[in-house]
């Protein structure tokens, strides 16, 4: 039998082998044709670098004709350097031309910062403030040094031969040390400095203050070449790091200078009871303390900035004390007074129709003003200030006001404590206090030093003067609970009958004092018992008597709202005791 094999055709192992070898040879010699020293990819960077400088050669050459037909004025001439110099400052973005000595050094003709005034957002929330300069290094441009292009990390010298400019094809093998940066910042408490080649990276420590940034390049140092300005931004819940101009800003964009310590409330009205209390508007309040210890709390009494140039508050009026002109200066005192005076005026005379235009100065416990004969000016039996503490704080007052646009006052009535008065909800309101010992006490919350009333901290507290009462009674009017009343049913409200929002004698029977804060019907602005529940001592000199120098302001618990509305205004002794001294947690801020 005839056993018959089919045949069939493949490939051996060996040429499957020989082929595999043969495809690497190719690769590896296309890979080189690419890449290599003489590879498509390196010849096509190469003529890339060749175009670039090609493109600075003409440029240059473009300046120096530029020069020599006059296009320029002033002492430029045709020069090699000033051709140089007038292409790095045309073409910031372009490879600059560098110039180096004999050593290789490059020499320094000025140093620059691309912004010379750094500012920087201090976020209480502890988020990371960061800023980035540029440094600007100008060379000089002198006879006899050498002139550099760096295209792709290769230097390529730039060359002046006989009027011709040229820059040389072949990179240089000369190895200058450039520049070298270094920068501190001269408080590093306020922000520290890193450098990354001419890029200075400045980062903020959360505390607002102004310092310098000190630079160094080459060696040579070049102090004070930049400030840094670093600005607490508060957001609700946050709080403040130093006192800042505007260091809280609310949803409406109206602003708050918030001191050193205080916290911004987080309340927004969504809890049952409560009013928004982030928005100026609604009554901005700011705390300190602890669950433990309790809360102070303050309310921020804004007083725009507008008014010191508003014809409607610089025009002279009356013969009263009006404004007269523009208030530019915040040491324009009394040009700020006058233009104060004339925004509060339906509350100047206390309740309507009284007629008690009361002035803030100073008195001693004989009724003697600074300029009468026989003044004591160190007695603080009066008011509880000498005559030049006085006028110290009274001057602090009207320009903190002026530049903050504000001030603040305690939310609540005052109420006693071992070291200084709190302003605290549910507690009893402090009375029987002389004025002068409650003006003593006021002076606690922000210093032990209750002489001078020297500030301690970021702010100065005393009792209100009587025209940041009035302007208190100017806040209250927007309140929302009056939102669809009149305007004249709104000051009415304020300076003729206050028995609808104040704690007052019931229309039979005797009234009670209440505890502070005990009801929102008592509550404007989130302020409470401004009107009503205790009387309350102010800085003014009540002229009216003169056996009766101090000055207190709205009604108590046992008499009518009629008769007591909250811009009244009425005298006592210097000795009468029956008084509350509840608003002198009034802060002055000081920057």
């Amino acid at each position: 039998m005839k056993n018959n094999k089919k045949m069939t055709s493949g490939i051996t192992l060996i040429a499957l082998v020989v082929t595999i070898i043969v495809l690497l040879i190719l690769a590896g010699i296309s890979i080189q044709m690419l890449t290599g020293d003489n590879g498509i990819l390196t010849r096509a960077v190469d003529a890339k670098e060749m175009t670039d400088i090609a493109e600075i050669e003409e440029a240059l050459k473009l300046e120096y004709l530029n020069l020599l037909t006059g296009k320029y004025t002033g002492d430029e001439t045709a020069t090699f350097e000033n051709a140089i110099n007038s292409y790095n400052t045309k073409n910031p973005t372009k490879p600059q031309i560098t110039s180096e000595s004999a050593n290789g050094k490059i020499e320094i003709d000025k140093v620059e910062l691309s912004s010379t005034n750094i500012q920087l957002g201090v976020d209480s929330e502890e988020n990371a403030n960061v800023k980035t300069v540029e440094v600007i290094v100008t060379p000089k441009q002198n006879t006899g040094m050498k002139h550099y292009v760096t295209i792709s990390g290769k230097k390529y010298e730039v060359k002046d031969e006989n009027g011709e400019i040229k820059i040389d094809r072949t990179p240089t093998n000369t190895t200058g040390t450039g520049i070298t940066i270094q920068a501190e910042v001269a408080d590093s408490t306020v922000a520290t400095a890193s450098v990354n080649g001419t890029t200075i990276t400045i980062t903020g420590k959360l505390v607002a203050g102004s310092t310098k940034l000190n630079v160094t390049v080459n060696g040579t140092p070049y102090n004070e070449i930049g400030t840094i300005v670093a600005k607490a931004i508060l957001k609700p819940g946050g709080t403040a790091v130093a006192t800042e101009t505007d260091n809280y800003t609310d949803s409406n964009e109206k602003t708050a200078t918030v001191p050193k310590g205080f916290t911004v409330s987080s309340e927004k009205g969504t809890t049952s009871g409560k009013t928004d209390e982030t928005s100026i508007d609604s009554g901005l309040v700011i705390k300190k303390g602890s669950d433990a210890t309790g809360w102070d709390e303050y309310v921020w009494i804004e007083v725009p900035r507008s008014i010191y140039t508003d014809p409607n508050y610089t025009t002279d009026l009356t013969a009263n004390e009006q404004g007269k002109k523009e208030v530019t200066s915040a040491t324009d005192y009394d040009g700020i007074y006058k233009v104060l005076n004339r925004y509060a005026y339906t509350y100047r005379e206390g309740k309507a129709g009284q007629g008690r235009y009361w002035k803030d100065e100073w008195y001693d416990s004989s009724n003697k003003k600074a300029t009468d004969s026989g003044a004591n000016l160190s007695d603080t039996a009066g008011c509880g200030l000498t005559s030049e503490n006085y006028t110290k704080q009274y001057q602090r007052m009207l320009k903190s006001v002026y530049e903050n646009g504000g001030f603040w006052i305690g939310r609540y009535e005052a109420s006693s404590n071992s070291t200084a008065p709190l302003s605290q909800k549910g507690k009893t309101p402090q009375a029987n206090i002389t004025c002068s010992n409650a003006q003593i006490q006021a002076a606690k919350v922000a210093t032990s030093d209750t002489t001078n009333n020297e500030n301690s901290k970021n702010y100065t507290s005393s009792l209100m003067f009587g025209i940041q009462w009035d302007l208190v009674c100017k806040f209250l009017e927007g309140s929302s609970e009056w939102r669809n009343n009149t305007e004249a049913e709104k000051i009415a409200y304020i300076n003729s009958d206050s028995s609808r929002w104040g704690n007052y004698r019931p229309d039979s029977g005797s009234g009670s004092r209440k505890y502070t804060g005990s009801s929102t019907t008592y509550r404007r602005r989130n302020i409470y018992d401004f009107a009503g529940n205790v009387g309350e001592w102010t800085l003014e000199h009540a002229t009216s008597k003169s056996n009766y120098p101090c000055s207190y302001r709205s009604g108590y618990f046992d008499g009518t709202g009629s008769d007591y509305p909250a811009s009244y205004r009425n005298y006592s002794s210097y000795t009468d005791s029956s008084y509350d001294a509840r608003r002198f947690s009034c802060l002055t801020l000081l920057k």
